[in-house]
């Protein structure tokens, strides 16, 4: 509290302050003197010295307020200023959020002026600033073709090659037969394997354009790699023709010697035992897994993709083995392993191993035969992890 005089009455001989009852002297100016102030008393002057203070601050407050609320987006002449000391970072924070219709000089010049600055963000390696002023000009200026190739630089330089290619998609949209866009796209798609796109947009590039050359040289690359490859493709599908041929021829030579069925393991089950299989499926709360082969294909990828599938689905599942040499075999099994067999839904070639629940009415999984090592272990992953699922959600229905 400050020292002050009472209206009312005469001031007593001590008075109160901060620390109490005090003097008649103030302890905080030294001061005995009292001013009549209307209904009101006066402050001492050090704490009136300390409102005056307070009271210039805010009036300078309220005088700036104006100032910064009205305050608009950088001018361009200012950016320039900025462009030139090669300060890109100031433009960003400036102008990254800007929309449409907001600045005042216009969407296009505002566009123009910010590739100038992405291109100068780019020279200094400055691929995020860059991203997002290129994101802006594409923003205000979305049919433009430079906003899209600036853009789709930086996109790459992130490693954010889908973005970059849905920009000069874009842009491609609103023109088709500019060379620049045709012959950036087709780097991309080349880029990323997609050859085929890659020769029809490098071919689109205009004899007149200054990448002409390089594209013509696109052309050539594109559709030499895309032969090679259609020629691989040809030689994997004759590959794979050859080995539907000697299956085949197996398996009429078994038939025709009629050979021995399987010699099954412990936990698994002929498919004349089918009945005794799916007893102990239900007993165990397990599931059923048909393999269909031959005991002997005289194949040893078969073969290794037979015993790698009987030994890994036998810790999660009833193997239920099915020889196909038996022409009858295929005509006794149930009618959703039947269905999913000669769908094709498990590939053309031995072994094809499909799993069902204990019913024997919903297919859960399906293995066909594949010859890269890797790729089977991943199919027969996503087989166990479906044999949990259905396992799991059984028991919780049952309680």
């Amino acid at each position: 509290m400050c020292c002050v005089r009472y209206i009312l009455g005469s001031p007593p001989p001590s008075y109160s302050n901060d620390r109490g009852t005090c003097p008649a002297r103030c302890s905080l100016t030294g001061s005995t003197e009292y001013a009549w102030v209307g209904p009101l008393a006066k402050p001492c002057k050090r704490k009136l010295l300390a409102a005056v203070n307070v009271a210039a601050l805010l009036a300078a407050a309220l005088l700036l307020a104006p100032r910064i609320v009205v305050a608009g987006p950088m001018s361009l002449e200012e950016g320039r200023a900025y462009l030139e000391d090669k300060e890109v970072e100031e433009i960003y924070l400036a102008l990254a959020e800007l929309q449409a219709g907001q600045h005042p000089e216009g969407d296009a010049a505002v566009a123009s002026f910010l590739v100038e600055a992405v291109r100068v963000a780019l020279q200094a390696e400055d691929a995020h600033v860059a991203f997002g002023l290129a994101g802006t000009a594409r923003r205000l200026a979305p049919e433009e073709i430079e906003p899209a190739l600036v853009f789709a630089e930086a996109a790459v330089l992130l490693d954010l090659r889908g973005a970059a290619a849905e920009a000069l998609d874009e842009a491609l949209s609103h023109a088709p037969e500019d060379g620049e866009l045709c012959f950036q796209r087709a780097s991309l798609a080349e880029a990323e394997m997609n050859l085929r796109l890659a020769t029809d947009l490098y071919a689109r590039v205009p004899s007149d354009h200054r990448r002409h050359q390089e594209a013509q040289e696109g052309v050539r690359r594109t559709s030499e790699a895309l032969k090679e490859r259609e020629a691989a493709l040809e030689r994997v599908s004759r590959m794979e023709a050859e080995m539907v041929k000697r299956q085949e021829e197996s398996i009429r030579r078994l038939a025709e010697e009629r050979k021995a069925d399987f010699e099954p393991m412990r936990g698994e089950y002929l498919l004349g035992d089918l009945r005794r299989a799916q007893a102990q499926a239900r007993r165990r709360g397990r599931v059923l897994a048909f393999i269909y082969t031959v005991p002997d294909s005289a194949c040893r990828l078969t073969d290794e993709m037979f015993e790698l599938v009987r030994k890994e689905l036998s810790l999660y599942s009833v193997v239920v083995l099915a020889n196909a040499a038996d022409p009858k075999m295929r005509r006794e099994l149930p009618p959703v392993v039947r269905s999913a067999i000669q769908a094709g839904e498990v590939g053309n070639l031995l072994p094809k191993t499909v799993v069902v629940d204990a019913e024997m009415k919903k297919v859960l999984a399906r293995v066909p035969y594949v010859r890269d090592g890797m790729e089977r272990h991943r199919l027969i992953a996503e087989a166990k992890a479906a044999i949990a699922d259905h396992v799991q959600s059984t028991m919780i229905r049952g309680r």
